[in-house]
């Protein structure tokens, strides 16, 4: 039997004295730790080193990269940078009939000896809602076939090999692409190469890469 209150012996029997304020107060706990199970967290802990902040922030910014990209694909530009929380500056977009020439490292060697169909290249400047701009580069670049595509991507993944060369503009001055905030994808003869590189502030890494992996599905121009 639950006693609301507390128990007293009384001629050698355990008797029941109630108490009215009790039985709310055992309701109100039994609900805390209920709530408190049911968000995942022990009781009387708290989350070791931030890890549950962390861990919000990191979805957060994985579910925008994942609505940038559908927009992405679209050649939606703006829509884009704003599912990601960023705001387009500008944008450059040039054609060019050949590779060799604007490109450097054993990917410059490989369009030597195996010469592109055509070259087509976006720079854009984007910046944060702190002011932080981000430079990204993308390069569409045509091949013979899907054989020589999938050669080139292979290549140009891997570091220390050269990439193509960013349209030239003054966005560019104290940017170094480091090859960090990289991504590639190839449909069938096309490859396509996004780089991305902060222009001032401080955009977290997290950031930079998923604005690489945006730009990367961008269709041609």
């Amino acid at each position: 039997m639950i006693c609301w209150g507390h128990w007293r012996t009384i001629n050698g029997k355990r008797v029941c004295i109630k108490d009215p304020l009790s039985k709310p107060l055992i309701f109100l706990t039994f609900a805390l730790i209920t709530s408190a199970i049911a968000g995942g967290t022990a009781v009387g802990a708290a989350p070791v080193g931030g890890a549950t902040a962390e861990a919000t922030v990191t979805q957060s910014l994985s579910v925008r990269i994942t609505n940038s990209k559908k927009a992405a694909r679209q050649g939606r530009h703006s829509e884009a940078w704003l599912r990601m929380g960023l705001r387009s500056v500008s944008r450059q977009v040039r054609h060019d009939p050949e590779c060799a020439a604007d490109s450097f490292g054993q990917v410059r060697e490989c369009f030597l000896a195996e010469p592109c169909r055509g070259l087509q290249r976006s720079l854009f400047k984007i910046s944060d809602n702190k002011g932080s701009a981000i430079v990204v580069s993308v390069a569409w670049v045509r091949m013979p076939s899907a054989v020589s595509a999938r050669h080139l991507k292979r290549l140009v993944d891997k570091p220390g090999t050269g990439n193509i060369s960013p349209i030239a503009d003054d966005a560019l001055v104290g940017v170094r692409f480091t090859g960090k905030h990289y991504a590639s994808r190839r449909t069938g003869s096309v490859v396509v190469i996004a780089e991305a590189a902060a222009g001032s502030g401080q955009p977290g890494a997290a950031v930079l890469n998923g604005v690489a992996e945006v730009a990367a599905e961008f269709p041609s121009p």
